[in-house]
């Protein structure tokens, strides 16, 4: 009878046990969700990364041992671009061997010189010798327009103090006058000397338009209002 009592309250223990176990598992939930800390959730195997929202009020955030913050470049600084002035222009007849001359203390070279050349233009009339078979000549006249044979424009530019050439060039049709220049009309030099220079500007049947121009830097005083 003892053995019997014993064994229906085990079984009565055992019942209990049962319903309190299957009273404390959580109900299954639809969709993946992960079970664990580093677990899977659901069917499938996506691990799942755990989202901060904010910063709790009581942890503060701070930066990690041994970490620094990242160096910005500095910006790269280019020089602006030069600033150039016209210091000299002329829009001259030149005949005769007229002569221009102008002075300047280039301090910061190069300047840079321009010009345009019209040679004056002059008429001639050529006769042509026509021979119709072999005995009729006829002689035809026709007018010409062309340059004037003797037209050129030169640049020459000597030290002011001692008057030595440091540079001369410039244009002339057929050598002009001997002088072996370019026949090209529109030209620009680069005058790379620095110093107190004096610019003669000289030549004959021909009309130039010429400019001078130099950086402003080193080259014109901040106070010279002729040249801002």
């Amino acid at each position: 009878m003892m053995k019997e009592g014993i064994l229906r309250l085990s079984s009565v223990l055992l019942v209990l046990f049962a319903i309190s176990s299957a009273a404390c598992v959580a109900p299954p939930t639809s969709g993946n969700q992960s079970s664990g800390f580093w677990g899977t959730g659901g069917s499938g195997s996506e691990e799942t990364t755990p989202t901060t929202s904010g910063t709790p009020g009581y942890v503060t955030l701070v930066t990690p041992y041994g970490w620094t913050q990242p160096v910005t470049a500095a910006p790269v600084t280019t020089k602006p671009a030069e600033e150039w002035v016209h210091i000299y222009s002329v829009d001259q007849n030149f005949t005769f061997n007229k002569t221009v001359a102008v002075a300047f203390d280039l301090k910061n070279p190069p300047m840079v010189i321009n010009f345009s050349v019209v040679p004056v233009n002059v008429t001639r009339n050529i006769t042509v010798t026509e021979h119709y078979g072999t005995d009729a000549e006829t002689e035809r006249t026709f007018k010409v327009e062309q340059y004037h044979p003797l037209s050129y424009f030169e640049v020459t530019v000597r030290n002011r103090n001692d008057g030595q050439v440091v540079f001369q060039n410039g244009y002339s049709n057929s050598n002009a006058g001997g002088r072996q220049y370019s026949a090209d009309l529109n030209q620009t030099y680069k005058i790379t000397k620095y110093g107190d220079l004096l610019f003669e500007l000289r030549g004959n049947w021909a009309n130039v338009n010429l400019t001078m121009q130099v950086e402003k830097e080193g080259n014109i005083n901040a106070t010279d209002s002729a040249y801002i």
